[in-house]
């Protein structure tokens, strides 16, 4: 799901030359894909906005039977979302 596209020279910023960036990613979605290893092989099912948010930096963290997805959103604020029981989607 690696959408990062170059950047032209006249968008890029003091921050991203200093640290040589020269991409950016356009593709903020979260990714789901199932396997019955950890190793994979992985399936891919679906992408999806959360909450209809573009997210980067995706974790999951479960606390008891209930999981979330927390997210940067889009680089502004943290995002936390509950799963589905099958961690598929967001409820």
């Amino acid at each position: 799901l690696d959408a990062a596209e170059l950047l032209d020279a006249s968008s890029i910023t003091a921050w991203q030359k200093k640290r040589k960036v020269t991409y950016k990613y356009g593709y903020r979605r979260a990714g789901v894909a199932l396997s019955h290893s950890p190793q994979g092989p992985f399936q891919f099912i679906h992408a999806l906005l959360p909450n209809g948010e573009k997210s980067l930096d995706l974790q999951l963290y479960q606390e008891g039977l209930t999981a979330y997805l927390i997210r940067s959103v889009n680089n502004k604020f943290v995002g936390i979302s509950q799963l589905s029981e099958d961690y598929l989607d967001i409820v």
